[in-house]
């Protein structure tokens, strides 16, 4: 009779020795991989701030939003350490219903990259401001407005006076730079082209609204006619985004023009009303 017990023992044993053999190899990637990540600490970490803002431009606007805004402030690794030092700025614009938080987790992690590349020598270390512009129609537009009120003055008036006046920044146009995503792209063209003497550079991510909309469709104006009270607004919040869109380019670019309750007024398809806030329109 065939006897397979040594045969079993030895293969048990060369079984054991492989799981030894693995177990050690495992002991030494993870010594390994520990040792490396001691020779690359992590970078240092920026700090973020959560403040609100007075906008003096924004007081008494139709739509009964507040002036005090929030914003994001992001300051970099060194700010806490380097008591002497002055940064240059970027404001930073979010697009149509996003708020100050779109860059700060639900579109990017803008903290996180900022401190990767100032770590990597990537990146200048800069302060970053992300002003909240949701209104009562998801999105002021960035526009001049009595109806939404005057985001041309906050943004290049009492956001810049602000942070000028509470961080430790180059308080020139030279060290300011003006970017922003969607809406926030047209408004940084917009504040950017009239604004030369406050921001030297601008940014430019997909930006909306650089062509006027002459012929919206009846649909569309139909649907947004009932806007105009705080509630129905965000009970508007699930319907289709031409359509609030419209409404907020409505109260933002052609209330603008017009001294005739411009809260109340419907958006038109006439060139006066739409084509003047248009980037190509503005001297």
């Amino acid at each position: 009779m065939y006897n397979a017990g040594p045969l079993r023992l030895e293969a048990g044993m060369g079984m054991n020795r492989l799981i030894r053999v693995g177990i050690s190899l495992a002991i030494v990637t993870v010594a390994v991989a520990a040792l490396r990540a001691q020779g690359t600490p992590a970078p240092r970490a920026g700090i973020v701030e959560h403040i609100k803002v007075h906008g003096k431009s924004l007081e008494g606007n139709l739509e009964g939003d507040s002036p005090d805004r929030d914003v994001t402030v992001y300051l970099p690794p060194s700010y806490a350490t380097d008591r002497t030092r002055r940064y240059p700025v970027v404001y930073l614009l979010h697009g149509y219903g996003g708020t100050d938080s779109t860059f700060n987790g639900r579109l990017a992690k803008l903290p996180e990259i900022a401190d990767r590349l100032a770590a990597a020598g990537s990146l200048r270390e800069m302060i970053v401001a992300m002003p909240n512009a949701f209104s009562l129609h998801k999105g002021s537009m960035y526009s001049n407005s009595v109806t939404s009120g005057d985001w041309e003055g906050y943004v290049a008036q009492d956001l810049v006076a602000y942070m000028d006046g509470h961080y430790r920044t180059i308080a020139n146009r030279t060290s300011r730079g003006l970017a922003g995503h969607s809406m926030g792209g047209y408004g940084a063209i917009r504040i950017g082209m009239k604004r030369p003497d406050v921001f030297s550079s601008l940014y430019i991510l997909s930006a909306c609204c650089l062509s006027a909309q002459l012929n919206p469709r009846p649909e569309a104006m139909a649907a947004i006619v009932d806007f105009d009270e705080r509630t129905l607004a965000f009970q508007a919040v699930a319907a289709a985004f031409c359509h609030t869109g419209i409404k907020a380019m409505g109260v933002g670019f052609g209330c603008a023009q017009r001294g005739v309750t411009p809260h109340k007024e419907k958006p038109r398809g006439d060139r006066g009303f739409w084509g003047i806030p248009m980037p190509t329109n503005v001297g």
